[in-house]
């Protein structure tokens, strides 16, 4: 039997490239808002030094969190596609932390 092979830890360049394009996703959604680069820097900041890696971590964890609320059809998509996290997937290594923020909504319970 094949083994995986863990993930490499997600270098700093790509985790400000997805979680810009998450925000950018979740903040286009249904065309709710205008997005403006400001704003961005802005929400990430709220989160630390947006020098250190754990303050992208945060930020990606947190809009990675709103899109799947924000984007939620139904529990069984939810949990069939949106956090069925598989090794192979780029957010694998960040799906804990993906779960206890979604969990911070009041109805994350009843949703799933």
């Amino acid at each position: 039997m094949d083994k995986i092979k863990p993930l490499d830890a997600m270098k700093l360049p790509e985790l400000k490239t997805r979680a810009r394009d998450t925000w950018n996703t979740l903040n286009s959604w249904k065309g709710d808002g205008v997005l403006q680069p400001e704003n961005f820097k802005c929400e990430v900041a709220s989160f630390g030094d947006r020098r250190r890696r754990d303050t992208w971590i945060k930020a990606l964890c947190r809009f990675r969190a709103m899109l799947a609320y924000k984007s939620c059809l139904d529990s069984w998509a939810l949990l069939t596609i949106t956090f069925t996290f598989r090794p192979d997937r780029w957010d694998y290594e960040y799906r804990h932390q993906i779960l206890d923020e979604f969990l911070k909504y009041p109805d994350a319970l009843e949703i799933i």
